[in-house]
């Protein structure tokens, strides 16, 4: 949204594109089910599988809860809501979305339980477009912290300073989950 121009949100145009897209997405939908079938997420699952080096189970390890748990999982849950709440209240104070939207991201980022190496590719493009040097910083550290965390040698680098989450009780409940979800 552009500052000094909230009266074209309201206006009859705004309305008719708003309508006009959203009966293209409802087209679009109804081709996808159409070629793929419904197929509705198994979020319960999804939202039980965690990654050794997701931030959320680093805190967990870092706590002495062996992990991410239920109590800790709840807690950034709604750090992640209070997050993208506030970018939304930001992005429509200083009329800066894409920054608002690329830190909405990092929020989920650090929250996010599965998190794998190209997810920081949701960052990325806001980062770029953003006039923001703080949120690029963050984007670039994430960056290097995931592929670093993913890489195939860093199994040397948690051998060599004894980092092993998934050795605690909580961790080997993580890899029967998952262990689980792949057979």
């Amino acid at each position: 949204m552009i500052p000094g121009r909230t009266s074209y949100c309201c206006s009859k145009a705004a309305l008719n594109k708003m309508t006009e897209l959203l009966a293209k997405e409802l087209e679009s939908a109804k081709s996808s089910v159409i070629a793929f079938g419904l197929h509705i997420p198994d979020l319960s699952t999804q939202s039980s599988l965690v990654t050794n080096v997701s931030v959320p189970n680093l805190i967990g390890l870092a706590i002495g809860a062996g992990g991410e748990s239920e109590a800790l999982h709840s807690v950034l849950t709604g750090v992640l809501v209070v997050s993208v709440l506030l970018c939304c209240v930001q992005a429509w104070r200083r009329g800066a979305g894409v920054t608002a939207s690329g830190w909405a991201s990092v929020a989920l980022l650090v929250t996010l339980s599965w998190v794998l190496p190209w997810y920081v590719l949701w960052v990325l493009p806001m980062a770029a477009l953003s006039r923001s040097r703080r949120l690029r910083a963050t984007a670039l550290v994430l960056g290097v912290y995931l592929i670093v965390a993913w890489a195939p040698a860093s199994g040397f680098l948690w051998n060599a300073i004894g980092f092993h989450p998934e050795k605690t009780s909580l961790g080997r409940q993580h890899q029967r989950i998952v262990k689980e979800l792949l057979n």
